[in-house]
């Protein structure tokens, strides 16, 4: 594999499924961290979805820093909750 892109878009910042399943899926692809990637548009915002205008055309990866993923307020609350 030569690198991965997570394109999860804003949705799985407020819902609680999406954000579960976010982080299985940050627990399975951890091992891979240095080829983790996720588009960006040209203002700097992360972690779009291929089909979100601003990216349509033209996508900018951008280095996932999964170290600072995994210490997010959500990821967190996840782990308190198993």
């Amino acid at each position: 594999m030569n690198y991965m892109i997570l394109a999860w878009g804003s949705f799985g910042h407020t819902t609680q499924r999406v954000a579960e399943r976010k982080k299985s899926v940050i627990d399975l692809i951890a091992i891979n961290k240095d080829k983790i990637f996720c588009i960006a548009d040209s203002d700097g915002r992360t972690g779009l979805h291929p089909l979100t205008p601003s990216v349509r055309s033209e996508w900018i990866l951008q280095e996932v820093d999964i170290n600072a993923l995994l210490n997010t307020e959500l990821y967190l609350q996840l782990l308190l909750t198993e």
